[in-house]
């Protein structure tokens, strides 16, 4: 029986060293993913400042303070903005650039389309822009004047992009 126990005596020892062994492996891996994982939070989170700043630095490029852009009254931001895009918009496709370009704007989000509504019928009231309904579409396009033919219709090609 001794023999017997000392095999066995020494196959639990190298078990358990191997178990120790195995355990040591385990709490390293884990200390790497908790620094890998740390790690990831900071990138995250430097990321996420270095969003927010490029997206303030983007509107200060493109609309700085004492441009032209700020000084226009809303009917010419609207002709400016159907001009940038070179078709024919609609007023959501308006509304939704003027934001992006205007801080000014932000309080649109209270008002909805009906304060640019008037300002486009306006528009369109005195000539300055060109109202096209589109059969099987929701709501109008806006397009500028010049764009039109001497029949006063739009390119083929304009109004196959608002389809």
């Amino acid at each position: 029986m001794p023999a017997s126990s000392t095999t066995s005596s020494t196959f639990d020892q190298r078990r358990i060293a191997d178990l120790e062994k195995e355990l040591f492996s385990t709490e390293v891996k884990l200390d790497v993913l908790k620094e890998l994982l740390r790690q990831s939070e900071q990138g995250r989170k430097e990321l996420f400042n270095r969003n927010a700043w490029l997206e303030e630095r983007i509107k200060k490029l493109e609309n700085p303070k004492n441009s032209p852009y700020h000084l226009m009254s809303w009917q010419a931001k609207i002709i400016f903005t159907i001009r940038k895009f070179k078709r024919p918009l609609q007023l959501k496709e308006i509304t939704a650039e003027l934001l992006v370009m205007d801080a000014k704007t932000q309080a649109l989000d209270y008002q909805g389309d009906n304060f640019i509504s008037v300002f486009l019928a306006k528009a369109v009231k005195i000539g300055k822009l060109h109202i096209e309904k589109v059969r099987g579409t929701r709501g109008a396009y806006y397009a500028l004047p010049e764009w039109l033919d001497e029949n006063g219709e739009l390119p083929v090609k304009m109004v196959r992009e608002m389809l």
